[in-house]
């Protein structure tokens, strides 16, 4: 198990990133109940903001993507069509669905926190379910692993681990562009995937209403000094090597970005985030008014 100062991470991981040269343009704070730590806006968010001002009719519409013959687009056969409603967000402009295709029962999480009811969502393997969320939402969703609950709350051994996160901002335009991600800048939990529904995915055009996602479950591969270990099982792999390797000193090469651990994170996963200004394969975007999945273990 690896020294109790890895607890530390829990809520000043986005001061640790600093330290190791992050670019403060990302957010890399692990999504604790508190929240994550904000240090002005994600490079999404401030895209999101400059596209709704600056769009126009000529990007590609999602109205243009081609279905496939039985009336479901290729990026849409893992999402249910019956995943239950939840929430009193019926009839709202967006519809998040949630998937767990993992073999183990997860609890969704989301920021903000009133995304989902009560917070979290306990999902059996196979579960699925739809919230209604605004234009101009933005956020990050990510999966709980070993909860219980005790006198009504909720307390997860993950709580104090990183996730894989899955993250938007939602234009608030109809010419607008939504920025969508999948996160490993804080390290990884669950094999994770957004889909931007309704849309086939394009390979000229990945990055365009395309499918970020880290399918491979690192757990099983993750390199020993990144290792979470909490009653002798990996819960994840933590992306913290600038603080474990580096010390914190930026001009350790594990503090440099990318370094040989965040392309262990960025070769098994080339669509999601390794380090924070890993921005160029990662950030996603589509044009107006989208529907999104979030599906665990694709």
């Amino acid at each position: 198990m690896k020294n109790a100062h890895r607890a530390s991470l829990l809520v000043f991981a986005l001061a640790a990133a600093a330290a190791c040269g992050s670019s403060a343009a990302k957010s890399n704070a692990f999504p604790s109940e508190a929240g994550p730590v904000v240090d002005g806006m994600t490079p999404m968010e401030a895209a999101a903001s400059e596209s709704d001002a600056a769009a126009d009719d000529s990007s590609p519409s999602a109205a243009d993507a081609s279905l496939v013959a039985d009336g479901q687009t290729a990026a849409d056969v893992s999402v249910p069509a019956d995943a239950q409603w939840l929430g009193d967000g019926e009839g709202a402009p967006r519809t998040f669905t949630v998937v767990n295709q993992c073999a183990q029962t997860i609890w969704a999480a989301a920021l903000p926190a009133t995304t989902f009811p009560g917070g979290t969502v306990e999902m059996a393997p196979g579960d699925s379910f739809e919230v209604g969320v605004d234009n101009g939402w933005s956020g990050r969703i990510w999966g709980k692993v070993d909860c219980t609950t005790t006198s009504g709350k909720l307390t997860c051994t993950s709580d104090s681990l990183p996730a894989s996160l899955a993250e938007l901002t939602l234009t608030m335009s109809s010419t607008g562009l939504d920025f969508y991600d999948v996160s490993l800048v804080d390290g990884f939990n669950l094999p994770i995937e957004i889909i931007a529904q309704g849309h086939v995915p394009d390979a000229g055009h990945p990055y365009d209403c395309g499918d970020p996602s880290c399918a491979p479950d690192l757990i099983a591969t993750c390199p020993q000094p990144l290792k979470d270990v909490v009653g002798g099982q990996v819960l994840a792999c933590a992306n913290d090597e600038c603080k474990v390797l580096g010390d914190n000193d930026a001009s350790s090469p594990d503090c440099m970005y990318p370094n040989q651990y965040t392309r262990f994170f960025k070769s098994a996963c080339p669509t999601a985030y390794s380090y924070p200004s890993d921005d160029p394969t990662s950030t996603f975007t589509c044009k107006g008014y989208n529907d999104y999945a979030f599906v665990f273990c694709p």
